[in-house]
């Protein structure tokens, strides 16, 4: 599932008219970078959310064959965030065993293949890139890379707690 709904308020005035997803980034639009990156890794069948000017990412799409590869939409009326964004492709998405979500415009090195063979081997209830970076939204990880909550708002949320060290992460959208 590539995520790709948001306004790209950061991206402004680029899209103003023009959705995030469809911006520009090494000489082709963000979102075909994604295709190619999620097609390269053995997958052969994605889904899309949409919301703001969701019509011309379904322009692009129309326009634009990716060999095979069978893609789906999904439309939001109001932007539903990660969670509800997944909730609502729960359709596209309820045959499969193991799912992967990408953000539109996260760039990456990532080795996606090997990324869901971790998942498979180690068959958590998910998987999350994360890389030791400077970000405002860390998450925290127990000694043993156990998701265990976030700081948020400049507040430690735990979801557990823990009696050894605790190490902050950034999540890379993957």
């Amino acid at each position: 599932m590539i995520l790709a709904a948001g306004y790209g308020t950061r991206l402004k005035p680029l899209t103003d008219t023009r959705p995030k997803a469809l911006i520009s980034y090494k000489g082709k639009p963000m979102i075909e970078n994604v295709i190619i990156k999620i097609k390269k890794a053995g997958i052969n069948e994605i889904t899309i959310n949409t919301h703001y000017l969701a019509e011309k990412i379904k322009e692009y799409l129309d326009n634009n064959k990716f060999g095979g590869l069978k893609v789906n939409l999904t439309y939001e009326k109001e932007i539903l965030g990660t969670g509800g964004g997944i909730k609502n492709a729960a359709g596209y998405l309820k045959g499969s065993a193991n799912f992967l979500v990408h953000n539109v415009d996260v760039e990456s090195d990532i080795d996606l293949a090997e990324l869901t063979e971790f998942h498979l081997k180690n068959s958590p209830l998910a998987t999350l890139a994360v890389k030791k970076r400077d970000t405002t939204r860390p998450l925290l990880i127990d000694e043993d890379n156990n998701l265990i909550g976030r700081i948020r708002e400049g507040k430690q949320q735990l979801l557990k707690e823990v009696s050894g060290p605790i190490s902050q992460i950034s999540f890379c959208g993957v």
